[in-house]
């Protein structure tokens, strides 16, 4: 497995809209690691990201719309399946103490809304994991914590999404 990191610390969901730098960077990234071995193929999309969103009234209750475009835009742009695997984290519960981030669990409460929309996506939860003592960043240890829960994630959506197929198939065969 490799992982493609895109990320800009600190960047808000609209530098991340199709046509802007972030975004196209992303695809072109992607394609040139997809191209460098022709046996290696898209197996998901990780997002984590909001901090700077949750500043912003607007922003935070318009993040899923905002969302939904940079992901539809990104798939589309790649030529995925729609069963492509997306996996968002939350922002930490930390960022309650945090004067700037008034808005992370309206952010939090919209990335769950976007992993219920699809059977292929997943929000991971950040719920216990801790900030490094300056209320914005995870911990060492919590940024693992936090990769092996995108990895169960992966591995929990995967098995469903081939569960689901497999029924599917079960329930289209017609038996005499």
């Amino acid at each position: 497995i490799g992982l493609i990191p895109c990320s800009l610390g600190g960047s808000g969901l609209d530098q991340w809209l199709p046509g802007e730098p972030l975004f196209e960077t992303a695809v072109e990234q992607t394609k040139d690691a997809l191209d460098a071995d022709q046996d290696a193929h898209l197996c998901g999309i990780l997002w984590h990201q909001g901090e700077n969103d949750s500043k912003h009234m607007e922003k935070s209750y318009t993040y899923l719309k905002r969302f939904r475009r940079v992901i539809g835009a990104l798939k589309n742009r790649l030529a995925c399946s729609p069963s492509l695997p997306v996996l968002v984290a939350e922002l930490g519960d930390y960022l309650d103490v945090n004067a700037t981030s008034l808005y992370h669990r309206v952010i939090n409460s919209q990335l769950h809304a976007f992993a219920e929309s699809n059977p292929a996506y997943c929000c991971v939860t950040a719920h216990d994991l801790k900030d490094k003592g300056d209320a914005l960043h995870f911990s060492t240890a919590s940024q693992r914590r936090l990769g092996l829960r995108f990895a169960c994630a992966y591995v929990d959506t995967v098995m469903r999404l081939s569960c689901s197929e497999s029924n599917r198939e079960f329930m289209d065969t017609e038996y005499l």
